[in-house]
């Protein structure tokens, strides 16, 4: 099937084999069982449809106990190679704005979600590296200071001039 143009539908669609629409636009949810391909997946982001915005609180632990896991689906309908992924069950019990429950009862994952906590924990480390660099070149400072004295008092106790570095 191939589709050019607008296509709207008020009910639900199935398509089977290869399917290309060019422009769809969806107010609802679109279920594909099987693979998606697209050049290029674009979500809604924009600072004028969001309200209540505040920052992130970002949890190390949280985002650490999310399981990545290797798996085949029991349907072979939904394809028989290996996936990689994460379970729903678990996900939900750590971030459950990222999981929704269809009208089958079955959960779905947002995995885009995961996206704006992965660059809030790249930020954790990154400034914690800073602050230690800050901690060691201070350190440095002051046991060089600490030679130069023990050198000193070393010197001083053999009658013998030290020049400073």
């Amino acid at each position: 099937m191939k589709v050019n143009g607008q296509f709207s539908v008020n009910d639900n669609v199935i398509f089977t084999g290869f399917t290309q629409i060019d422009d769809m636009h969806s107010l609802g949810s679109i279920s594909v069982v099987g693979s998606v391909c697209a050049s290029d997946i674009s979500c809604s982001s924009d600072i004028r449809l969001k309200r209540d915005i505040r920052p992130l609180d970002f949890n190390w632990g949280n985002l650490s106990a999310l399981r990545a896991v290797h798996y085949t689906w029991k349907d072979p309908e939904r394809g028989t190679d290996l996936q990689s992924g994460l379970i729903a069950q678990e996900v939900q019990k750590l971030y459950p704005e990222l999981v929704q429950s269809g009208a089958d009862g079955y959960l779905s994952v947002n995995y885009i979600g995961p996206v704006p906590h992965l660059i809030e924990g790249l930020k954790d480390p990154k400034a914690e590296n800073t602050e230690l660099k800050e901690k060691v070149a201070k350190l440095e400072t002051l046991l060089q200071e600490e030679i130069e004295n023990l050198e000193a008092a070393v010197a001083s106790i053999k009658g013998v001039a030290v020049v400073k570095r």
